[in-house]
């Protein structure tokens, strides 16, 4: 616009903010003395120093920051993480060995060959999967959705299965309509991202 290079302005609404970064960590935002500094503006970041992981990280050298926004539990919050050179951390536990090992990753399984042997092992074992819990949500977000919106549903009808008449629910209209969506739908609908 300043240049009459423009035609509008366009303006960035906060939901499509996310993230900030900078080229290096020697204009703009920058990461300097424990903190981020981004012109005035000087905010210190809550770090814990007994986490060896991220000691290691703040003791490399910093090539550039990034600033993220997240909403947890429906509140903006900010996150800072940190591009750093050098090699990154080594817990003592994970230990490396010379050889060459063959891996085939599968949905539910991990096949691995190697000099010393070979074997099958369950892929992400111990990891609970929220499956029930999320189909829960997402029939609560669906009745909600139909609650609110009964103009874009066609009516409910009686459908066969088998030899017993069965109420099915009707579908969705053709074509474009604007949606109303209410705050335990909102609710929900972050509650099933997260």
């Amino acid at each position: 616009m300043l240049f009459q290079r423009a035609k509008k302005v366009r303006y960035k609404v906060p939901t499509r903010f996310k993230s900030v970064e900078g080229k290096t960590n020697k204009q703009g935002l920058r990461w300097k003395n424990n903190q981020v500094v981004w012109g005035e503006l000087k905010l210190t970041p809550i770090i814990d120093w007994n986490n060896s992981v991220m000691n290691c990280g703040l003791n490399s050298p910093v090539k550039y920051i990034r600033l993220l926004w997240r909403e947890l539990n429906g509140k903006r919050r900010g996150d800072v993480q940190l591009v750093n050179e050098g090699d990154p951390y080594q817990k003592q536990k994970n230990y490396i060995s010379d050889g060459v090992v063959g891996l085939d990753l599968n949905i539910s399984n991990i096949a691995f060959v190697g000099d010393s042997g070979a074997g099958l092992l369950p892929f992400a074992e111990g990891v609970p999967a929220f499956e029930r819990e999320v189909k829960a949500l997402q029939r609560q977000m669906e009745r909600s959705k139909r609650a609110n919106n009964p103009e874009n549903y066609n009516p409910d009808f009686e459908g066969k299965w088998g030899r017993k008449t069965i109420t099915k629910k009707g579908t969705c209209k053709k074509g474009k309509r604007s949606l109303n969506n209410s705050k335990t739908y909102q609710r929900v609908a972050r509650k099933n991202v997260n």
